[in-house]
C-alpha cells in the first residue's frame, strides 16, 4: 500500500490547538477487497525508541470502498513536539481483524 500525506494549510482549523493531516492511500497492486473491509489511517509519534508508537489521531472509512482512499486525521496540536518524528500509517482490515493486503506508512517529518 502506498500512502502520502500533507498538512492542512495554516488557518484552516477553527481552533488553535486543532490540526489535520490529510492524504491519499492506494494499493500497490489490484486486490479485490472483501465487502466488510475497513480502511484505517493513524498519525503516530514514533520518537520513543523504548516503547510503542503513541497514536495522536485516526481516520476510518467503514466500509472501505474502493481505492484510492482519501482521509483526514484530526489531532491536538498541543501533543506535537518539534523534536519528535511523526508517521502516518494506513491499513485495510476485514471484520475478522486480519489485514488482507498489508500495511503502509509515510513519514510526516518533524512537527506537524
Amino acid at each position: 500500500m502506498y500512502c502520502s500525506s500533507r498538512r492542512a494549510p495554516a488557518g484552516t482549523s477553527q481552533a488553535h490547538n486543532h490540526g489535520t493531516v490529510s492524504g491519499t492511500a492506494d494499493l500497490a497492486a489490484f486486490f479485490e477487497l472483501p465487502s466488510d473491509a475497513v480502511f484505517e489511517a493513524t498519525l503516530n509519534d514514533e520518537s520513543a525508541t523504548d516503547e510503542s508508537a503513541r497514536q495522536l489521531g485516526q481516520a476510518r472509512l467503514e466500509p472501505a470502498g474502493f481505492p484510492p482512499f482519501h482521509f483526514e486525521i484530526d489531532f491536538d496540536r498541543n501533543l506535537i513536539d518539534a523534536r519528535h518524528r511523526y508517521i502516518v500509517s494506513a491499513r485495510v482490515l476485514s471484520v475478522t481483524g486480519i489485514d488482507p493486503i498489508g500495511s503502509g506508512s509515510s513519514g510526516v517529518g518533524k512537527a506537524v
